[in-house]
């Protein structure tokens, strides 16, 4: 399968378009929503997404 995004780095806002960002949070959401359904996907297969956050004070 081969995406748009392939090759792209997700650096600044302003790289995509409006309608790329809408795609990319309806997929985050809909890979959040198999992740709390325990549902099996073959999307992201053997990789590890993590969250970094940075505490600014």
């Amino acid at each position: 399968m081969t995406s748009h995004f392939q090759g792209k780095s997700f650096l600044k806002e302003i790289d995509f378009s409006t309608n790329e960002l809408m795609y990319l949070i309806d997929f985050a959401a809909h890979l959040k929503s198999l992740k709390q359904q325990n549902i099996p996907h073959p999307y992201l297969l053997g990789k590890t997404l993590h969250s970094y956050l940075k505490n600014i004070n």
